[in-house]
């Protein structure tokens, strides 16, 4: 029994995020779309496979602060003058609506999304630099939100070591309790578990298959990304179980006569 808990502690364990470790060999890989393992737990907008563990490193925190950089002009001030506020909006891709409210605060005026650049330059002395610098800042704000989303993702993402660990413990236990019990042959006590052994293993080696395939060729499939884990956790599990069982068998055939 002792052996046994060593064993379940070990699988308990929980798993380590993976420095520089990319399977294609990438350094310094921005995010390519297709790549199901890519993670960025620091935020740099790198993956975490294809660089060096920070020497400073620390999980994701969504409570501090996460700096963008801010982009080039999308446009000149020539050309806003020429557009709406709607039009400028979908230039740098952010909301019209919140947008037009900005500048209405920022110029204590009443401003439309119809309403064109020259007109309130005309009008009312708006600044096409001003204008840009709103709108950057609608825009560096609306992508703080974007990464920040990807960090919680990232935290949801998680793997059930302990949960799976406990539920498959319980039913071992259990069905073992009720071979003590003759309420079940051990025959079929090990039936049952010789078939979750090799089903753990069959979804486990498929789908481990699979995200490795889209990794190196970049299959479409990412939605598979890292399904492999948990079952693999279960067929990990019921393995040191099956391990126990034949520890006898073993210690026979790793016996060296001299």
């Amino acid at each position: 029994m002792k052996k046994l808990i060593l064993l379940m502690l070990l699988i308990s364990i929980p798993f380590a995020f993976a420095w520089d470790d990319c399977v294609s060999g990438e350094v310094n890989c921005e995010y390519p779309g297709d790549c199901a393992s890519y993670i960025d737990t620091n935020l740099n907008q790198i993956c975490d496979h294809s660089e060096p563990i920070p020497s400073s490193y620390q999980f994701i925190s969504l409570s501090v602060p996460v700096v963008v950089t801010e982009e080039h002009d999308l446009i000149t001030g020539k050309e806003l003058k020429e557009k709406t506020i709607e039009e400028v909006a979908v230039i740098y891709n952010i909301d019209k609506e919140e947008y037009a409210k900005l500048l209405s605060d920022k110029y204590q005026i009443q401003i439309s999304t119809t309403d064109s650049f020259q007109l309130l330059h005309d009008e009312y002395g708006l600044e096409p630099t001003i204008a840009k610098e709103i709108a950057n800042e609608i825009s560096l704000e609306s992508k703080q939100l974007e990464i920040k989303k990807e960090a919680v993702e990232i935290k949801v993402i998680k793997y059930h070591p302990i949960q799976i660990l406990a539920i498959i413990s319980i039913l071992y236990f259990a069905s073992w309790f009720l071979t003590k019990k003759e309420k079940l042959s051990i025959t079929i006590h090990r039936k049952i578990w010789n078939i979750l052994l090799l089903t753990s293993f069959v979804v486990t080696a498929v789908l481990g298959f699979l995200t490795t395939t889209q990794i190196v060729y970049g299959w479409p499939i990412t939605r598979i990304r890292n399904l492999h884990v948990d079952p693999g956790i279960a067929f990990v599990t019921i393995g040191f179980f099956h391990t126990f069982w034949h520890i006898p068998y073993l210690k026979r055939i790793l016996k060296f006569k001299d």
